[in-house]
């Protein structure tokens, strides 16, 4: 079964879990530094993009 947000599940496999301050850092500044998808960096934290991800979402519904 695929993952809805399968950059999470990659960096919970490789790299660990990020502490709870960090992630609510990182959704944070995702939110407040909103990104267009073809302009964001594939090489931004995997919490952001998948943050950013979930923006899109809810702009569309």
């Amino acid at each position: 079964m695929e993952t809805r947000f399968p950059r999470i599940a990659r960096v919970m496999q490789t790299e660990g879990l990020v502490d709870l301050i960090e992630e609510i850092r990182l959704r944070t500044w995702a939110r407040l530094n909103y990104t267009a998808r073809e302009d964001r960096d594939d090489t931004w934290h995997p919490i952001v993009l998948e943050e950013m991800d979930r923006k899109d979402v809810e702009v569309c519904a």
